[in-house]
């Protein structure tokens, strides 16, 4: 799948940022450490509010932390958790905790999969009506050709066709030398089958709308990566402290937070924030 060829890199970027935080000092792991995790809108989907992880008031099946855990490696539970959130909790004998992290990463990636094969429904939607209603052949196109299917009511000829425009860049780039010029609109120009008119702009509309569409699912499924990322993050970082404090006694929360920011450029969309307090 696409999206693993960011999660890779993400994930080694997380195992070391995990990695710096619970070695840079040996009072950083105290009994009186905690998370701070504030995701607006996902408060619901995680049963509690952070900074309620193992009290007694806390509702069935959350955070609580489990009684009874031996001595064990903090190095192990944080890449067991690393590489898949709630293995290392499982170890440390915190099976609550490590079903919260098991069932978040679940939910994740069926949401990740979920979207991508949403968005290609949708480019093969919008690829049939661009079809249908201006005889061009879209399939096997870049994504340049549909871009650009949204953007000129046809190919050529006359003005505000995508090959005028094509015309306007060969002037500029070679105003002497018309023989580069053609050569120029040949190489980039739409022609032949690859040529297009729409009848009306509400064809247009409705094509660019589907296109859309299939855009903001595939934006979703990238979302869901860094989810998993952030998800990694803070498994690790419970699965190191559940090991060095195994009784579970109060803690202090660490400052880290996750956020959900409206999409400055897409209102419909938001942005996974992560940013630590000193």
């Amino acid at each position: 799948m696409r999206h693993l060829k960011f999660l890779l890199p993400a994930l080694a970027f997380a195992v070391a940022l995990v990695s710096a935080h619970c070695y840079a000092s040996t009072s950083a792991l105290t009994p009186s450490a905690a998370i701070a995790l504030e995701v607006p809108d996902l408060a619901s989907c995680l049963a509690s509010r952070p900074s309620a992880f193992g009290t007694a008031s806390q509702a069935p099946g959350a955070l609580s932390p489990d009684e009874g855990s031996t001595a064990k490696s903090k190095a192990k539970a944080l890449a067991l958790s690393a590489l898949l959130p709630g293995a290392g909790q499982y170890y440390a004998g915190k099976k609550g905790r490590a079903t919260f992290f098991f069932l978040a990463e679940s939910a994740i990636w069926t949401s990740l999969v979920v979207f991508e094969v949403q968005g290609h429904l949708r480019k093969n939607n919008y690829k049939e009506y661009a079809e249908l209603m201006t005889g061009v052949d879209a399939e096997g196109k870049p994504d340049e050709f549909y871009r650009a299917l949204g953007q000129y009511v046809r190919s050529d000829p006359g003005p505000g066709s995508y090959n005028e425009s094509i015309r306007r860049e060969a002037r500029a780039l070679y105003p002497n030398d018309r023989e580069k010029q053609e050569q120029y609109l040949l190489e980039n120009g739409y022609f032949g089958d690859d040529a297009w008119q729409w009848q009306s702009e509400e064809d247009q509309a409705r094509y660019k709308d589907l296109r859309k569409k299939s855009q903001l699912s595939f934006r979703r499924a990238t979302y869901m990566v860094g989810l998993a990322v952030a998800n990694r993050i803070l498994a690790a970082m419970d699965a190191a402290r559940s090991v060095s404090n195994p009784a579970g006694p109060p803690r202090e929360p660490l400052g880290l937070r996750f956020e959900m920011r409206p999409h400055p450029d897409f209102p419909s969309d938001v942005l996974l924030c992560l940013s630590k307090s000193f």
